[in-house]
């Protein structure tokens, strides 16, 4: 009983590893025919693509719907094959595209830019691939002359951005001008310009030349800024500090930038960097002037400011914010004294003579609250009127320099002085005052006198 056991055992054991190898077998078979099946149905969908797209009258729709069954298609994954023909459908509905307006169609602009923006993206997966997976690959060439055409026509593919930019949608557009500084510095472009040496010298050269890069990333910066996307402009723009390319405009931009961000640590940052490269430009330490004195951190702005006219003991603009600053913390002798030195240096400067004014004025100003606090009326004239006129010759002066009318403090502050001398009965000049009076107004755009 024992061995027919054994018997039954050994045949049961000998029959299941048989229909177990069976089976095993089957299971491969169908998978390779499986993947057979597949792979020809993605040679199929590829034939396709380029069937519809190459036809007589085109079906770019079928065409795309072939391309998409291969990409759902395993085989498709890391396959150059695959960006290239998805590549070429878009190549040839660009220049069908093209060829409208000589077969007596209508160019639509924006399938244009569709198409060469898609086209470069598959062609540049291809390029990729096919350097990794096959460098000697026949369709390599023909991706490398391509994707340039489609960079040519478009400008370096900046025309694609314009459009964009029209079109005020300002994320399409940062993308775009993007993607046109990437493509002007990829192997890809570079490789596709060499085919041709004629165009890689008149069209390929100026493209990449810094000045073009230059200006691509500053209009990058702008649409940026539009979109309101802060952060993303803080992006553009500091990638634009270092290219000595409209410095003082991004420099400006920058600051504000992180101004509206609450970042006051990077303001602060860029506002000093703005200072060391622009010295002859206010903006910057006046803003950070204007940061520490809101922060009353007098001693910070002391330290700042002198250390500034130190390295530029001539600068003007700085000698007056030293006064300004001065002013602030009641020092006006010493305040009047770097204004006026500031004027000896620039005589041009109205700001500078505006505040030697304002010294001047509010001087006469205390002193006349005083006398009628006092009730010392018939003492006002007498005291607190030459201390008014000593002020009105910096005004004069900061009236005259004052081209932009930019300064409002400078036509209030005639005007009341000037109000107060033909207001007189004494007034010897009257007229002659109204008329300096009237001219100050129409200047700022400030109601005239009238009798």
């Amino acid at each position: 009983m024992k061995r027919i056991i054994l018997t039954a055992l050994a045949a049961a054991l000998t029959l299941g590893s048989f229909t177990a190898y069976a089976g095993g077998d089957d299971a491969e078979k169908a998978a390779k025919k499986a993947a057979k099946e597949e792979l020809k149905a993605f040679n199929k969908s590829i034939k396709d693509a380029k069937k519809a797209s190459e036809a007589t009258t085109p079906d770019f729709a079928a065409a795309r719907a072939a391309i998409a069954e291969a990409q759902a298609n395993s085989n498709s994954k890391d396959n150059p094959e695959f960006y290239f023909a998805a590549g070429e459908v878009e190549y040839a509905q660009m220049n069908n595209e093209r060829n409208k307006p000589a077969l007596g169609g209508t160019m639509d602009e924006k399938v244009i830019y569709d198409c060469t923006d898609a086209a470069y993206d598959y062609y540049t997966k291809a390029y990729e691939l096919y350097k990794a997976t096959d460098p000697k690959a026949k369709n390599l060439e023909t991706v490398k002359a391509h994707a340039f055409e489609c960079y040519q026509i478009t400008g370096g593919l900046r025309a694609n951005a314009g459009y964009w930019y029209n079109a005020k949608e300002w994320k399409k557009a940062y993308d775009a001008f993007s993607k046109s500084i990437d493509a002007t510095r990829s192997d890809l472009i570079k490789d596709g310009a060499a085919l041709n040496p004629i165009l890689q010298e008149s069209v390929y050269a100026p493209l990449a030349a810094d000045s073009t890069i230059n200006q691509t990333m500053f209009n990058r910066a702008v649409v940026a800024i539009y979109s309101e996307d802060h952060n993303l402009a803080v992006t553009a723009l500091e990638a634009m500090k270092d290219k000595n390319y409209e410095t003082n405009l991004i420099y400006q931009s920058l600051a504000k930038e992180y101004l509206t961000l609450q970042d006051t640590a990077k303001f602060v940052e860029i506002l000093k960097e703005g200072v060391q490269k622009m010295p002859e430009e206010p903006w910057y330490a006046t803003s950070l002037m204007n940061v520490y004195l809101e922060q009353k951190n007098y001693a910070e702005a002391a330290n700042y400011i002198d250390n500034i006219i130190q390295t530029d003991p001539n600068n003007a603009r700085f000698i007056d914010l030293k006064g300004r600053l001065l002013e602030m913390q009641g020092d006006n002798a010493a305040a009047e004294e770097c204004y006026k030195k500031a004027t000896e240096l620039d005589a041009t400067n109205y700001q500078s003579w505006s505040n030697l004014g304002r010294i001047a004025f509010n001087k006469a100003t205390d002193k006349e609250n005083e006398l009628y606090d006092k009730k010392q009326y018939d003492a006002v004239d007498k005291v607190a009127g030459p201390l008014y006129d000593a002020a009105l010759p910096y005004y004069e002066k900061a009236f005259a320099f004052d081209s932009e009318r930019s300064d409002n403090t400078i036509a209030n502050a005639m005007r009341t002085i000037l109000y107060k001398k033909f207001q007189k009965p004494s007034c010897p000049n009257k007229q002659e005052l109204i008329d300096q009076y009237n001219e100050v107004s129409r200047a700022y755009g400030l109601p005239e006198f009238k009798k």
